[in-house]
């Protein structure tokens, strides 16, 4: 709406900057003005600056050229979440906590973690021009180890405002911010900085050494160096340290922290590829750093420690079984699963908790299996394998059971054409064909006519390559299409493949997408979350 009123209004109309500035203050110290009026002064200016230099450049990257990301591994995790005490965070402690960009020529520095040679000149020169665009308040799409995040300067309100515009995204949603290291995190905090004391509480240090760099975001007291249209005006700010090695270096050598949601239209499917992004956001923003796929899928889990007890407002890519094993998240819980707030949901601290996300052009219809498996474990003991394997393939047989009585009674009522299933059950046998490989069955093969860019025909479609259906007779079986997923016994996997997956059942044209769900504990939990916000209608499988 900011957008369009923003075009409506001739540029004749709009005083000079200073004025506009001056009248901006006078207003706000004589009534309660709205939080966000300034927004659509900013949006203005964003539609301007980025008009003037897109069309959008494809910049690509080679991570593995870039310093390699260093976290610790499990059994490192396991022994400071059991620690007598908390580490203090420091260099020595915690050297995966700082970094520094390797220099161009020269000795590089011993936090550094780079590789022994030099960075390829290729990667270092995408590296600096992206930086470049960053440094001028530009926003830029950048890879991460979750999704794509459109990043720009945290510390700039003209800078964020270019994110609203381009994504078209509610001002009331607040953004993640992205550091590189914990020195940038404290140069947030100077009143903490003078009196020599870490800003970070206490309860958040061994899940940092635990589980930073990675998909984990944290709610702390908001810094007096972020604008408000970061936090969307509340007392907290959501911050985390990426683990991607090409994030991390572009936020090193931008030198500010990067505020960066997914790289997509609001609403729409998270972004994996740079492809994704252009689907989106070509024409929008100046660059897209193209740094492969993500190796994770979903977004990052946002835990807010601030609350007592402990809250997981989004369940991500660090499990809400793996924080509570921290002492200091005793009690913990999970929005929606433990409590619901209304007041929390109509200004919301983090971003995911007010809106519809994560939704293809085509309704989304769920299939879950929550209760199913509730009841399930009633029944077999999970501790053993042999009975756990068995509930497993009893599941498997009421999701296909509730799977067909739902597209029967899709044809039966004409209300589909073309129907897409992604399914997550055909692969509850062995440890083989739950391996097996995701993607379009051969049955569906048959249906679609897929090519490459060079016109070459696929053996396999794939999410972010173009597919031409076939003519097929509307409102019969044989306009349904089938994208495995994964496994529901690896719901790691379904995490990878489902917003790809999603993107390219709206790819081929369908009209109703039928989605197999998994099960809520571990990685599911984050799946699960995604695909009920995407869901239009949610069903119950029933043994």
């Amino acid at each position: 709406k900011l957008s369009a009123i923003a075009q409506a209004e001739p540029a004749a109309a709009a005083p000079p900057a200073s004025a506009t500035a001056a009248t901006a203050t006078a207003t706000a110290r004589a009534t309660p003005m709205p939080q966000y009026d300034v927004q659509q002064q900013l949006l203005q200016q964003a539609a301007a600056q980025v008009a003037s230099c897109c069309n959008t450049q494809l910049l690509t990257i080679d991570s593995p050229q870039l310093p390699p990301v260093a976290t610790p591994d499990a059994a490192a995790v396991q022994q400071i979440l059991s620690a007598a005490e908390a580490p203090d965070l420091s260099p020595n402690s915690c050297p995966h906590l700082y970094y520094t960009m390797p220099a161009q020529h020269g000795p590089t520095h011993s936090n550094s973690m780079a590789h022994s040679g030099a960075m390829q000149q290729q990667s270092l020169a995408v590296l600096q021009q992206a930086a470049e665009l960053l440094q001028q308040d530009l926003p830029v799409a950048i890879p991460t180890e979750t999704v794509y995040g459109l990043a720009a300067n945290a510390l700039s309100a003209p800078a964020v405002a270019h994110i609203f515009r381009a994504k078209g995204r509610p001002s009331d949603n607040p953004l993640i911010v992205h550091i590189s290291d914990l020195d940038m995190l404290y140069k947030l905090y100077p009143d903490h900085i003078a009196a020599g004391t870490n800003p970070i509480p206490q309860q958040y240090h061994r899940l940092i050494a635990a589980f930073w760099p990675g998909p984990l975001t944290i709610l702390l007291p908001a810094s007096p160096l972020i604008p408000a249209a970061v936090t969307a005006g509340q007392p907290t700010v959501a911050v985390r340290m990426p683990a991607h090695p090409t994030a991390r270096a572009l936020i090193a050598a931008a030198g500010v922290p990067l505020a960066a949601p997914s790289a997509n239209t609001s609403g729409r499917p998270s972004p994996t590829t740079a492809q994704h992004v252009l689907e989106d956001l070509n024409g929008r923003i100046p660059a897209v750093v193209d740094g492969g796929a993500c190796g994770f899928g979903v977004e990052s889990t946002v835990l807010d420690g601030l609350r007592v007890p402990p809250v997981v407002l989004r369940p991500g890519g660090v499990t809400a079984e793996q924080l509570a094993e921290s002492p200091q998240m005793e009690g913990l819980q999970v929005y929606s699963r433990d409590f619901t707030d209304k007041a929390l949901e109509t200004r919301p601290t983090t971003p995911g908790m007010k809106y519809r996300h994560y939704s293809p052009t085509a309704p989304v219809l769920l299939l879950d299996p929550a209760l199913a498996w509730q009841t399930l474990q009633e029944q077999y003991d999970s501790t053993q394998e042999q009975q756990k394997q068995a509930a497993m393939q009893q599941l498997s047989r009421a999701m296909d059971s509730a799977t067909e009585k739902l597209l029967e009674q899709l044809w039966q009522h004409e209300q589909a054409g073309r129907v897409v299933l992604l399914s997550t059950c055909r692969c509850c046998g062995s440890k083989a064909a739950a391996d097996a490989a995701c993607g379009w069955t051969a049955d569906s093969m048959q249906q679609l006519q897929c090519f490459d860019r060079n016109g070459t025909a696929l053996p396999r479609a794939a999410p972010d390559r173009r597919c031409s259906p076939r003519a097929a007779s509307s409102g019969s079986p044989s306009d349904l299409l089938e994208y495995v997923l994964g496994s529901v016994q690896r719901p790691d996997t379904v995490a990878k493949e489902l917003f790809g997956a999603l993107r390219a059942a709206d790819g081929v044209g369908c009209d109703v997408i039928v989605v197999q769900g998994v099960l809520p504990v571990g990685t599911g939990m984050a799946v699960m979350n995604r695909l009920q916000k995407a869901a239009s209608q949610r069903h119950h499988v029933d043994l």
